[in-house]
């Protein structure tokens, strides 16, 4: 697993919404639509919800794809179970992100690294209502082409980070999940871009989660090891 996919499943996570214009309507402010975020997801303790990642690298000009089920608990706790590849695991908190890969014919591999505060600020919007404001700069995108029913914000960190340099969050203006992020862009300082796709149609709000849910236990034999380097194209 290779720097971009680590990169993405860490820093994974965002919702946004936007709400459908009505003919005639004047279309939000960016503000607005910041503000259609928070109260999403201010309603909520947990989520649950099926995603596809999309991660294109540009050093070697190749995409590769991937799917799972994302789930978040307040405060600040996110766990991707992957089923593209099979039995991929990653865990994050506070503190630290935990990564297991499993390895075809052993029981695989895993590593942890800090949580960024980049990443935190990420998986903050949606675990801990945190306000978008408070760790980016943001404008609506009106140069992309959205998904009907979506708006774009483009959102850059207030402080310098190695994980990304522009996030593009767009969000559902449909009034029935009006904030809620429908899909995720982000690009790294190397022009490396991962998308993810949530597919709100299986969203749960509030699910309780079973315990134990965000502790990770590496399974019987799986081996640390140190995270790959940057750029290194492991794994």
């Amino acid at each position: 697993m290779d720097r971009v996919a680590i990169s993405l499943a860490v820093v994974l996570l965002v919702s946004a919404g936007t709400s459908a214009q009505t003919v005639g309507a004047a279309p939000p402010d960016a503000a607005t639509v910041a503000r259609w975020v928070r109260d999403f997801y201010a309603q909520t303790t947990s989520l649950q919800l099926e995603f596809d990642q999309h991660a294109w690298e540009r050093s070697r000009g190749r995409t590769r794809s991937f799917h799972g089920t994302l789930r978040t608990e307040r405060p600040g706790r996110t766990r991707f179970d992957f089923t593209t590849p099979a039995g991929r695991v990653v865990v994050v908190s506070r503190s630290e992100a935990i990564t297991y890969e499993p390895i075809e014919g052993g029981s695989g591999e895993y590593w942890r690294a800090p949580s960024t505060a980049a990443a935190l600020a990420l998986l903050g919007i949606l675990t801990d209502a945190v306000p978008i404001a408070h760790d980016f700069t943001y404008e609506l995108d009106d140069a992309v082409t959205t998904p009907a029913g979506t708006v774009c914000l483009a959102l850059r960190p207030r402080r310098p980070d190695e994980e990304f340099v522009l996030v593009h969050l767009y969000v559902s203006a449909e009034p029935e999940a009006r904030g809620a992020v429908s899909e995720m862009g982000i690009e790294d300082q190397d022009g490396n871009r991962n998308t993810f796709v949530f597919d709100l149609e299986s969203m749960q709000l509030d699910p309780q989660h079973a315990p134990g849910t965000f502790d990770f236990e590496p399974p019987i034999g799986a081996r640390e090891t140190t995270p790959p380097l940057p750029g290194s194209g492991a794994r």
